[in-house]
């Protein structure tokens, strides 16, 4: 419940991925802390998605340059 949006950034954002290229996703939200993060973290790895998910909290991302390149090409996959 904690998590009020989720983005879908890097080249399956932009369209240019390839075959085994992992998802990169960042999570937005207000009571969103590490251990949370580590918990969302868990329940992907036991899913059945073929996919790896590289899974960051974007209020912990300190590289102004991902930052920025999250908020240019992200596509929102989840809001509340």
């Amino acid at each position: 419940p904690a998590v009020e949006k989720a983005v879908i950034y890097g080249s399956r954002a932009k369209g240019n991925h390839r075959p085994g290229s992992d998802i990169d996703l960042t999570l937005f939200g207000a009571g969103l802390d590490l251990d949370m993060l580590g918990q969302i973290a868990a329940r992907l790895d036991e899913s059945p998605i073929p996919y790896r998910v590289d899974l960051s909290l974007f209020s912990q991302i300190d590289h102004a340059g991902l930052r920025e390149h999250i908020e240019r090409v992200g596509r929102v996959f989840y809001e509340r």
